[in-house]
């Protein structure tokens, strides 16, 4: 005769999180995985582990205080946890250095929602020219992960934009720049959608409006001419 085996049934919830959970009791142990960490936490709290929801909370804020770009990797996870608060707190975390949050991998895998919310405030925009290159490399990234066929004169249709803006490596903010576009400016206009107008355009430098805006072809005849009307006013 078989023995009856037991079967454990758990919540509806990331079954990775239990087995975190679950480790953590048995071992004292756990890795800190940002793709579900807000999640533990609040799975932590609703079924009474409160050890284990204080030791992945002080984690959080160990990551909110050493690392901006890992911080926007939880305000991705709250967003999905709809943790309102957590969200908005790990934002806040990525702007003690924004240029290294924008320039992280983690920046690109914000949704549309999420980059108006974190390019709207005004401790992403110390610096109008890192945040600009940062949207029209998200917008380039977005556009190629959805097969877009508006290219640009002279861009082959198997040319990865993820690959072109890494071979450009670090760019001066202070240097106008030939950016490495795949796509039409109104392509990327149009998948920026209300978060392309948080760049100040009037607060730029004329150089890097004439030769790095204007060429990229995001902007319309009259906003450009706006803008550059600001500028030498």
């Amino acid at each position: 005769m078989s023995e009856a085996k037991a079967v454990l049934k758990f919540p509806k919830d990331d079954s990775r999180c239990w087995a975190q959970l679950l480790r953590f009791c048995y071992t004292n142990e756990w890795d800190y995985d940002a793709s579900n960490v807000v999640a533990l936490r609040r799975l932590a709290e609703e079924h009474g582990f409160a050890d284990f929801e204080e030791v992945v909370s002080n984690a959080i804020s160990s990551v909110f205080l050493k690392a901006a770009d890992r911080a926007l990797d939880v305000a991705i996870g709250a967003s999905l946890e709809g943790d309102d608060g957590m969200a908005e707190a790990a934002f806040a975390a990525s702007y003690r250095n924004p240029r290294i949050a924008m320039e992280s991998p983690s920046f690109l895998k914000l949704d549309a929602g999420m980059l108006d919310m974190f390019a709207g405030d005004d401790r992403a925009v110390s610096n109008e020219v890192i945040l600009f290159r940062a949207l029209l490399r998200w917008a380039e990234i977005k556009l190629h992960e959805e097969k877009c066929s508006d290219r640009r004169e002279g861009v082959l249709s198997s040319s990865n934009p993820t690959a072109r803006w890494a071979a450009a490596g670090e760019m001066d903010p202070d240097v106008p720049q030939a950016l490495p576009l795949s796509y039409t400016g109104e392509a990327i206009r149009a998948k920026l959608g209300p978060a392309l107008y948080t760049c100040r355009f009037p607060r730029m430098d004329g150089r890097l409006l004439a030769e790095e805006v204007m060429p990229s072809g995001v902007l319309s005849d009259d906003e450009l001419a706006d803008v550059l009307a600001y500028a030498v006013t």
